[in-house]
């Protein structure tokens, strides 16, 4: 299949085998899938200027009509702390007509958190996601859309979300994670720490990362002393 030929390929850091898969494949199966996957490999490994280079082809060619493209551009923004062009190209987004799906929202609201501006995105983002088919939604995307409640502080929003999650069979250890940070972000420290020690019971999967989340949210509550301890009992496992 091209399109994973092309992620794995660019996901791996092999930029130059990436781009000759598809210079070699015939021109109709260039299409928007098939530099998405190439773009999210540059955009990944924060390689800024080829990433923005294809972005540039992927708009003469009339590529950036969904949100996906858009996304991958805002995280390796963020990431890279390329605050300017993170704001432009969401109002370039917002111009052309392009709808924001769950992960704009989350990419922006995260980074407002650090840049302050955006102004009025949370009712956006309130808007958005109330009008969301939640029933048909992947799992992924709702692990997506819980962490935007969060971040909006709406605990029954996190909760209706975290609800679903566990409907399935087997939990992601992704899923845990998103739950931790969102629960502490709406202000639910106490439901936060319980699924932390749910995750323990359950899965060994992610330890360390279960961890940090978990410190992450003691730190942004200002629970210094407990922050702190969970470090110690971390360093005392030997991690």
């Amino acid at each position: 299949d091209l399109v994973m030929r092309l992620y794995l390929t660019s996901r791996s850091g092999l930029f130059e085998e990436a781009e000759k898969i598809l210079a070699e494949v015939h021109f109709t199966q260039r299409n928007e899938w098939a530099y998405l996957a190439l773009l999210s490999g540059y955009a990944s490994r924060r390689h800024v200027t080829r990433a923005e280079k294809l972005w540039r082809r992927m708009k003469e060619r009339g590529l950036t009509r969904s949100p996906h493209g858009y996304n991958n551009m805002l995280i390796m923004y963020k990431r890279k702390k390329v605050h300017s062009r993170l704001r432009q190209l969401f109002v370039e987004m917002v111009l052309s007509g392009v709808v924001p799906d769950a992960t704009t929202f989350l990419v922006i609201l995260s980074a407002r958190e650090q840049i302050g501006g955006f102004q009025g995105i949370e009712k956006r983002a309130r808007h958005a996601m109330a009008n969301l088919e939640i029933l048909n939604l992947p799992w992924f995307t709702m692990e997506v859309v819980m962490r935007v409640y969060g971040f909006l502080g709406d605990l029954e929003g996190v909760e209706r979300m975290w609800k679903r999650v566990q409907r399935r069979s087997s939990l992601h250890h992704t899923s845990f994670l998103c739950a931790i940070e969102a629960f502490s972000m709406a202000g639910a420290m106490e439901t936060s720490e319980a699924i932390f020690q749910k995750m323990g019971n359950e899965t060994k999967d992610s330890d360390l990362q279960r961890h940090y989340v978990m410190i992450e949210a003691y730190c942004r509550e200002g629970m210094t002393g407990k922050a702190q301890g969970l470090l110690r009992k971390l360093i005392a496992k030997g991690r």
